[in-house]
């Protein structure tokens, strides 16, 4: 089985790194009360996710976009977290902007 490659912003490709997955998840987890085995299955369901919907290239904003989406059903100030860094926040109205977007979406399990 042929490696899937991230593309990157800058148009290069690297082999999908599911240990890069997971650091920027726990990172967005830090001081949260989320189990480390609970982080392990939310890495597993995005692989899951990304191996059955791409064959050979993903964007890396697909993969940043499928990991806030697991995120933001699981904690959502991890979430808040992993998408000022993902979506490179440059000021407060951007975290008040994604925070109130955060609180209209209906929860779903």
């Amino acid at each position: 089985q042929l490696t899937l490659r991230v593309v990157k912003r800058d148009e290069t490709r690297e082999p999908i790194d599911r240990e890069k997955i997971r650091r920027g998840i726990e990172r967005a987890c830090s001081k949260r009360s989320v189990p480390s085995d609970t982080i392990e299955q939310i890495v597993q369901r995005i692989e899951g996710q990304i191996y059955n919907d791409y064959e050979t290239e993903i964007p890396a904003k697909e993969v940043g976009e499928i990991v806030m989406s697991h995120l933001a059903k699981l904690d959502e100030v991890a979430y808040i977290r992993f998408a000022s860094v993902y979506q490179e926040f440059h000021s407060a109205d951007d975290f008040i902007r994604e925070i109130t977007d955060l609180t209209k979406r209906p929860i779903s399990t």
